[in-house]
């Protein structure tokens, strides 16, 4: 499991907003030639500010005057959507998240089905950590959103959130939508497990496993901690399974060894047991354990 997560985000800033790159046209015939020609439409809404200057600023990665210049714009414009998500992208970009905040929230009043807006707000919104109202602006996001990335982004970050939290299963729940739209991001599987056994949800730990492997995901870590959950909870036939994956993937693994003896001894296969037992101090030779390990290799007459 992570531990003080990275938030994903995508500002993009100088690809956005740019339908505010010129005035809203349509397209109409020519009542003297009837070829259709375009030609500016009548703005709806409130006034819309031009933003030509802002996207150049922006374009050249001069982020402080193109935030500048917006901030102008805002007195005359308060109410362009463009605008403020502009704007509050900016002040994201520039490590100003508590101004960010207000904006984007002005902007998500005025058009509250904007995709990208919500996901901005969120990553503001962690940045001055308030999950809370930033898992449901991710959420906010899903509901909204069409672009993959975005919604992989959303459902990830929401995912990280629930961790901090400790809600294992809410964040389990993301990562399946995150396998959901993108079955072959692999380190996800790894997280998934984490959660599924965090919550003691075995049986999805290992049907986890199972999917990441078909997926090309291979951990013998993985692999070893449901088994050993699985041992401690009495299923030492299950146990002995994703043992020997363990060992499979990784050779060296002394503890998987260990353990799977153990795990045999449990089912009376005791010769089995002694083999793996070998193996152990074969890869640990100076285990805390070993001379109790070797004494019970005499004691069984294979020593």
């Amino acid at each position: 499991m992570r531990q003080n997560p990275k938030i994903f985000t995508t500002i993009a800033l100088a690809s956005c907003l740019l339908s505010s790159l010129a005035a809203a046209q349509t397209e109409q015939r020519d009542p003297l030639t009837g070829e259709m020609i375009v030609v500016d439409a009548e703005p709806e809404g409130p006034p819309r500010a031009d933003l030509t200057e802002a996207n150049e600023l922006v374009r050249a990665k001069e982020y402080a005057e193109a935030e500048s210049l917006l901030a102008t714009l805002q007195e005359e414009f308060p109410e362009d959507a463009d605008l403020l998500m502009l704007r509050g992208e900016l002040l994201l970009a520039l490590r100003r998240p508590d101004e960010s905040i207000e904006v984007l929230r002005t902007a998500a009043k005025l058009d509250p089905e904007r995709p990208r807006l919500n996901f901005q707000l969120a990553s503001a919104l962690v940045a001055t950590g308030q999950a809370e109202p930033a898992i449901e602006a991710f959420g906010k996001e899903i509901e909204v959103s069409e672009d993959p990335q975005v919604l992989v982004f959303s459902h990830l970050n929401r995912s990280m959130l629930f961790q901090e939290r400790k809600e294992w299963a809410a964040s389990a729940t993301e990562l399946e939508a995150v396998l959901a739209l993108e079955p072959q991001r692999k380190p996800v599987y790894g997280d998934l497990v984490a959660m599924y056994v965090q919550s003691d949800r075995l049986d999805a730990a290992a049907d986890a496993l199972e999917r990441g492997e078909a997926a090309g995901f291979a951990s013998a870590t993985h692999w070893y901690s449901v088994a050993a959950r699985l041992a401690k909870d009495g299923d030492h036939e299950r146990a002995v399974g994703l043992f020997n994956k363990a060992i499979e993937l990784d050779p060296e693994n002394a503890d998987a060894e260990r353990a799977l003896a153990a795990a045999l001894e449990e089912l009376g296969r005791n010769d089995e047991a002694i083999e793996h037992l070998r193996r152990y101090l074969e890869l640990e030779p100076d285990a805390t354990d070993s001379q109790a390990v070797k004494a019970k290799i005499e004691a069984s007459g294979a020593g």
